[in-house]
């Protein structure tokens, strides 16, 4: 796949669009160009070639060294214009998940081929990997198109139906187990098959079936604390470590409660099909069903990333130059560096201190970073501010003090605290487990942070915008989940 760059009217045409957004829709989290182009460039490019129509008419990528964040940013109005389209078609949304299937299966061939030989040829391995990534990332996209619009969608519901606010939450779950929950399950039976077992080390169960398994564990699920930055695997001795800590306490009980997800989400839909409008079922169910094709789309972003990294690791011993460095290349550039050994330093040096580009359906392409500053990609926050509204993700309400975590792993959170975040991710599940209540700045109802709050059964509130700015760390909050408010005490 030839990745196409924007030329300087394109540039012109794709900035001037870019500072006619009145609302952005901002994504922050940690991230490299070289891993997020590839969303921004499917999402725009390859998704309006797929159906026209369709493509995010403008993505932006920035990213500050002072800030550690990369920050995704795409228009709010043209998303929930386009996600109420796609909605109104019955059938269109499935169409475009039946052709993410074909390639993503073809995606996995290719990452069970890595996983088994290696990589063998850098150039050409590469070329492949990335080309059905960007393809199957391109019709995986729609997932996130209807990231927001579900939020509209569940509150217009929830208004006619007031009385089944419960029910509705739980149809509007995904009607799949999460990656995290099939984790969860599978830890959950090995600690259950080890028994007493669980006291022995590491080393001492090697010569046994018991080893083997903790070991198709780590190999099915090695890469679910990713980010799109930092891909280290999670190692054996990590997950038997894991594995021992878990009381044998409610455990046959939890096994079950997992294993019967699928079972008992069906059945309460097939209540809920005989009390609601078949438009709004149908508009719950699709709800559910992006939930767990964003699960999907999730997990081959994670292994995604773990094999790009890989590549880039690689390329160091050919080329003598450092991972960070590479991880600020785009692909296109990497490829042309595997091709002929040539790159422009300049350029991807400067882009470590400040980042900027912007993506069309004509290409992506990085822009001088100095033109960051005629765009407001977000209002900015009266610092007087105590409380704010957000949406409603998981009910509840609780009084406690604030704990903002911004790189799980980095920072320390301390138990019983309100965890604030701009968003969560896989990795930020061992600190949730801990929390009294979630406050994040982006999000909805289909987040990260809605479905695991949900599944731990704790307040959590979501898409506030400004948690991070309004709440510092020690702040006495009261979380109204039951309203979609926090407010600070004091």
């Amino acid at each position: 796949m030839k990745y196409k760059k924007l030329d300087k009217k394109d540039k012109e045409v794709a900035f001037k669009r870019a500072k006619s957004v009145k609302n952005w829709i901002v994504q922050q989290g940690i991230a490299t160009p070289h891993t997020v182009y590839f969303p921004a460039y499917a999402g725009t490019v390859i998704l309006e070639q797929e159906y026209p129509g369709t493509g995010f008419q403008i993505v932006s990528l920035s990213a500050d060294e002072k800030k550690h964040n990369m920050q995704w940013s795409v228009d709010s109005d043209w998303v929930m214009a386009n996600a109420n389209n796609i909605a109104k078609k019955k059938g269109f949304y499935e169409k475009i998940y039946s052709k993410w299937c074909p390639a993503a299966k073809e995606y996995y061939k290719i990452i069970d081929n890595l996983s088994t030989k290696g990589i063998t040829d850098i150039e050409s391995d590469y070329s492949k990997f990335a080309q059905i990534y960007t393809l199957q990332y391109a019709y995986a996209m729609v997932a996130d198109l209807f990231l927001h619009w579900s939020d509209i969608a569940f509150s217009e519901i929830i208004a006619k139906y007031p009385d089944l606010e419960k029910e509705i939450h739980r149809l509007s779950m995904p009607c799949e187990k999460s990656f995290m929950q099939e984790e969860e399950l599978s830890k959950l039976l090995l600690r259950k098959k080890l028994g007493s077992k669980a006291q022995c080390t590491l080393a001492d169960l090697k010569k046994q079936d018991d080893y083997t398994r903790i070991l198709e564990h780590q190999k099915r699920f090695f890469w679910i604390e990713n980010n799109y930055k930092d891909t280290d695997p999670i190692s054996v001795s990590k997950f038997y470590s894991r594995i021992r800590k878990i009381s044998l306490v409610g455990l046959s009980e939890n096994i079950h409660a997992l294993e019967s997800y699928e079972i008992e989400w069906m059945q309460n839909a097939s209540i809920l099909t005989r009390v609601i409008a078949p438009n709004d079922y149908y508009l719950i169910s699709l709800i559910s069903k992006n939930a767990v094709w964003q699960d999907k789309r999730k997990q081959a972003n994670l292994i995604g990333n773990y094999w790009i990294n890989e590549f880039i690791k690689v390329a160091t011993t050919m080329t003598g130059l450092s991972v960070p460095f590479m991880q600020h290349m785009h692909p296109d550039e990497f490829m042309e560096l595997l091709k002929t050994g040539k790159v422009d330093k300049k350029e991807i040096n400067a882009r470590q201190k400040r980042y900027f580009s912007l993506f069309t359906e004509k290409g992506g392409s990085a822009l001088d970073a100095k033109l960051l500053d005629q765009i407001c990609f977000k209002k900015k926050m009266d610092v007087n501010v105590t409380e704010l509204k957000g949406v409603s993700a998981s009910p509840g309400k609780v009084k406690a003090k604030v704990c903002i975590i911004l790189h799980p792993g980095k920072e320390k959170f301390k138990k019983r605290c309100v965890l604030v975040a701009h968003m969560t991710r896989p990795e930020y599940v061992p600190i949730m487990k801990q929390a009294v209540a979630i406050v994040t700045g982006e999000g909805g109802i289909t987040s990260h942070a809605a479905i695991v709050s949900r599944e731990l059964g704790i307040p959590c509130i979501v898409g506030t915008r400004h948690a991070t700015e309004v709440f510092k760390d020690g702040d006495l909050v009261e979380v109204d989940a039951d309203k979609g408010i926090v407010r600070k005490i004091k």
